[in-house]
């Protein structure tokens, strides 16, 4: 058989030195075996310890990643509020804006409203008081029949206030219906 180590015979059985010299080959065998597997063993533990090493730091990378994910979605979400809340001040400030606009449009055209009321007045006075003068002159004229300079003045003067009035009551007009 292969392995199998014979032993030359001596007087008390197997010599002695060729016993010693297998049993020192197998001591040495042995030794190297158990230098292999040492070597192996510290071989294996090295490669554990860098596969501990990776993995610790591929769970501090995940829990890195984790934390920064987590802040980004705080950081989105406060964005979000911080974008709502100035959405809702704006529309809120344009709100009140045109509160203000509107009561100023309002205060505007009731202003509109007493100069267009102050004009028809001014209007009717200016109409009267050349209806007055037309009728004070026609009682003069008919006591006289000749109508002096003075008088023709006067009748230019009431024609002139007359279309200036009218003038003005189209200007007014034109303005408010823009």
């Amino acid at each position: 058989m292969e392995g199998e180590r014979r032993f030359r015979t001596g007087l008390f059985g197997y010599k002695k030195q060729d016993v010693y010299d297998f049993i020192e080959k197998l001591a040495r065998d042995l030794e190297e075996q158990i230098k292999e597997k040492d070597d192996e063993l510290s071989t294996l533990r090295q490669e554990n310890k860098e596969l501990k090493s990776k993995l610790d730091q591929s769970i501090a990378k995940i829990d890195q990643i984790e934390n920064d994910r987590s802040y980004i979605a705080n950081a989105i979400i406060k964005a979000e509020e911080k974008a709502k809340a100035i959405m809702d001040d704006a529309v809120a400030e344009a709100e009140l804006k045109k509160q203000e606009l509107q009561i100023k449009i309002q205060r505007e055209n009731d202003k509109l409203k007493q100069v267009k009321q102050e004009l028809h007045e001014l209007k009717d006075n200016a109409i009267n008081a050349v209806k007055k003068y037309e009728s004070q002159l026609i009682e003069l004229v008919g006591n006289e029949e000749m109508v002096s300079p003075q008088e023709l003045e006067v009748t230019e003067y009431q024609n002139e206030a007359i279309e200036e009035v009218a003038y003005v009551n189209e200007d007014i007009q034109e303005k408010s219906e823009e």
